[in-house]
């Protein structure tokens, strides 16, 4: 009950208007101390919080309105339909797949040209040269790695990490087979976010931004 009620809290301090924190807050909590009257447990009701609350902060309009009740069941639902999970899950997937073709040519081409980090990501090795049977718009790889060149560019692993707290809701509380694409989509999230706020991964954006 206490991690859940720090976790309500969490969320509620991070809902960009003032105004709305405390009664937010104020609903939350409520809604946790009153899970067993609706069939949820309290640590549920509180990542439903913050999966409300990132929402609120990174949504459309149209999307606050829908979470404007306040009513954190709502994006238990949300979160927990069938296809949405799926398409979170397969979103986050296709994001660590994109990070993933850059870090493989990365390793191919220090391996085939003999370079060390440094050399390869700062000393004017443009990744366009290095792509397998040339960067061409009839080369399949070039649209590949322009894809991932601008998920990159775009610092798309933000949007990827906002995607995993709402598979982190069904990874954790689950009892389906769905539940594991939710998981593996989670950590493939996780792994991507610590590699591009890492030392290593400004390197990668400097490279492929160059």
């Amino acid at each position: 009950m206490r991690l859940a009620l720090a976790l309500s809290r969490f969320a509620s301090a991070a809902l960009p208007v003032s105004d709305a924190r405390s009664r937010y807050r104020e609903q939350w909590e409520a809604d946790i101390r009153g899970a067993a009257d609706i069939g949820l447990s309290p640590l549920r009701l509180a990542l439903g919080a913050v999966v409300a609350a990132l929402q609120l902060a990174a949504t459309t309009r149209k999307g606050t309105a829908v979470l404007a009740s306040g009513n954190i069941a709502l994006a238990i639902r949300a979160t927990g339909a069938p296809r949405v999970r799926t398409g979170l899950a397969v979103t986050q997937l296709g994001f660590g797949g994109l990070y993933a073709v850059v870090l493989v040519l990365y390793a191919v081409s220090r391996i085939r040209l003999g370079l060390g980090h440094y050399e390869l990501t700062h000393e004017m090795h443009d990744p366009k040269d290095l792509v397998p049977f040339g960067f061409s718009l009839l080369n399949p790889c070039t649209w590949l790695f322009m894809t991932s060149q601008l998920y990159i560019m775009l610092h798309g692993w933000v949007l990827g990490a906002v995607l995993a707290a709402g598979s982190l809701v069904h990874a954790l509380t689950g009892n389906d087979r769905r539940r594991w694409l939710s998981v593996t989509a989670t950590a493939v999230s996780a792994v991507v976010l610590a590699i591009a706020l890492s030392g290593f991964g400004w390197d990668i954006f400097v490279w492929v931004r160059d």
